[in-house]
C-alpha cells in the first residue's frame, strides 16, 4: 500500500510517499581475489536480466564503498518475494558469472521495511 502525504511548511512545499510492505534487501560482500572490477561490473550489468524475471523485483543499486566492500541494494514489492529470489538468483544463468565473482564468506544479507520514498 502507498500512500502520498503533502508537507508543508511556509513556502516550502514536499511529497513524501509512505510505503507499506516494500522491502530493501542490503547485501555486502567482498570481491573473491583476482577479480577485475570492470570484469565484475560487466557481470553485475549483466545480471540484472535474471534479477527483473523475479517477481516482485522493483529496481537495484551496486555501491562500492570506502573500505573495498560492495553492497547490492534491491527493492523488493515484499518479504516474500525477497526470500524466494535469495533462494533462487544465483541459480540463474545470467547471474552465475556475477556470484561467481563474490567471495562467499564476506557475504551478509539484510532485509528492511520501507518507510517512505521520495
Amino acid at each position: 500500500m502507498t500512500q502520498l502525504i503533502m508537507l508543508h511548511q511556509g513556502q516550502a512545499r514536499a511529497t513524501v510517499t509512505i510505503t507499506t510492505g516494500q522491502v530493501l534487501e542490503m547485501v555486502s560482500f567482498k570481491l573473491a581475489e583476482d577479480v577485475a572490477e570492470e570484469h565484475f561490473l560487466a557481470a553485475a550489468e549483466a545480471s540484472n536480466g535474471a534479477l527483473i524475471t523475479l517477481p516482485g523485483f522493483l529496481g537495484r543499486r551496486l555501491v562500492k564503498t570506502g573500505t573495498g566492500e560492495w553492497l547490492d541494494i534491491a527493492e523488493w514489492r515484499d518479504s516474500a518475494s525477497a526470500d524466494a529470489a535469495g533462494k533462487v538468483f544465483h541459480t540463474l544463468s545470467q547471474a552465475e558469472v556475477f556470484c561467481s565473482m563474490i567471495d562467499t564468506n564476506s557475504i551478509k544479507v539484510e532485509h528492511h521495511p520501507i518507510v517512505t520514498a521520495g
